[in-house]
């Protein structure tokens, strides 16, 4: 073609046919190789495209993780201490402080659902929703669910109708997961039902499925907007209302109920109320009886010695709040420091039988002493249990993993908490130390 294009012959169309072929090959090329580079610019800008999705997911979660903490930090005092006067047996409340009392714990726990609700979705979303799937007898999670709610009922004057249910239907499912379907549903069924109206459960089967249908007497949803029931943040207009809500708790009972292998609906016109379904399918195996027992804290006559209980916290209401929640336990002696060393100095000079530890401390963290004790060979035998604000499945189970006896989290649940002090002590060495000063 060089010698061509600087030939002085002149072109002959003889000359340009010979050549056609060759130049049409050029053109397949030329265009071959244009459409490898496109592909590989497409190629490029999609792994780009990727690696900015996982940053912003990544993103998502620290920020969820973030807000979780600073959230259930304030709300750890505020549903603690309600509790705490509500259960006190020095200083019983009047009548109307219980009322009052009840309320602050009341919204507090209300707040904490909310944020929950966030929490789930975004968990749903990123794919770490973990389920234990194993036979439920269908009849005792929906009275579980009932007896949640039914102080709710009985203030709004609903009245609950049960059709009877075959005691031996059980379903393949996770216990936790179908009872928030149920709570969801549910409290939907309150809060959108009329006054003093009525709300009915029933379970039918159908093949290899049990339908649990839940209706209520309110207004009722037009056909037209009622796929939007399951849309995040969709409240159908109703958050200009009067009524509380997110508006996530259908979306979230949608994914738990199809990640459990079933399906959900909702048959409603307007005026005539709304009944909302779902299935699951049925379990092969009779459903396991569980046995659950109580535990408390070591009584006057039963506790042979003090109990000496330290506690890493660095905020002083979270200290105040311990404090007072140990005050009720008379064979139990609490140590309350600041920070890890300090911590640490304490238990090397008087080894607690058990210590309590927030994650988030000044200086040393709380995985940062954790490993600090488990190689000190004087202190790795003292279980620690840590008591955080950091409340995701992940943090659960970095924690566990990290070699935490136990992992609770805030806010907190006194009873959960008392629980779990009566299971270290039961467990500690007997040793002569002095009973506390009444």
């Amino acid at each position: 073609m060089f010698a061509i294009a600087n030939s002085q012959q002149p072109l002959s169309q003889a000359l340009l046919d010979w050549l056609q072929p060759f130049t049409d090959t050029c053109a397949l090329l030329i265009n071959l190789y244009r459409q490898m580079a496109e592909r590989e610019q497409v190629t490029k800008d999609l792994a780009a495209a990727r690696d900015q999705a996982e940053k912003a997911n990544k993103a998502k979660s620290e920020f969820l993780s973030s807000m979780s903490h600073e959230l259930r930090t304030p709300l750890n005092a505020i549903i603690g201490f309600a509790q705490l006067l509500s259960k006190g047996r020095r200083d019983p409340l009047s009548e109307k402080q219980q009322r009052q009392v009840g309320q602050i714990e009341k919204s507090g726990q209300h707040l904490l659902s909310l944020i929950n609700e966030v929490l789930d979705l975004a968990k749903i979303e990123a794919g770490h929703m973990t389920l234990s799937i194993e036979p439920i007898s269908i009849e005792g999670v929906i009275e579980d669910a009932c007896n949640t709610l039914e102080a709710n009922m009985n203030a709004t004057g609903i009245q609950l109708i049960r059709y009877p249910i075959n005691s031996t239907w059980s379903v393949s499912a996770d216990y936790t997961r179908t009872k928030q379907i149920l709570l969801n549903l549910l409290s939907n069924a309150i809060k959108y039902n009329r006054e003093h109206g009525t709300i009915t459960i029933g379970v039918t089967q159908q093949d290899s499925e049990l339908r649990c249908s839940i209706s209520d007497t309110g207004p009722g949803i037009a056909p037209e907007r009622q796929e939007e029931l399951f849309e995040p943040f969709n409240r159908l207009d109703a958050e200009y209302g009067t009524i509380e809500g997110t508006g996530i708790g259908l979306a979230i009972t949608r994914e738990l109920v199809e990640r459990m292998s079933g399906c959900i609906g909702v048959d409603s016109q307007p005026g005539k109320g709304s009944t909302f379904w779902f299935t699951l399918p049925v379990a092969n195996v009779a459903p396991l009886t569980e046995q659950t027992a109580t535990r408390t804290l070591p009584d006057a006559e039963k506790a042979q010695r003090d109990y000496r209980l330290l506690y890493i916290e660095d905020n002083p209401t979270n200290q105040r709040l311990m404090e007072d929640i140990i005050d009720d336990f008379p064979h139990v002696d609490l140590q309350t420091v600041n920070s890890a060393e300090l911590g640490l100095e304490i238990m090397r000079h008087s080894p607690p039988d058990l210590v309590l530890m927030d994650i988030h401390l000044p200086g040393m963290n709380g995985y940062q002493a954790l490993a600090a004790i488990q190689n000190d060979t004087q202190l790795k035998h003292i279980n620690v249990v840590a008591l955080s604000a950091n409340a995701m499945e992940r943090d659960l189970t970095h924690g566990l993993a990290a070699g935490f006896a136990d992992y609770l989290t805030k806010p907190i649940d006194i009873d959960k908490l008392s629980a779990t002090l009566s299971t270290y002590f039961s467990a500690a060495p007997a040793t002569d130390a002095p009973r506390k000063a009444p």
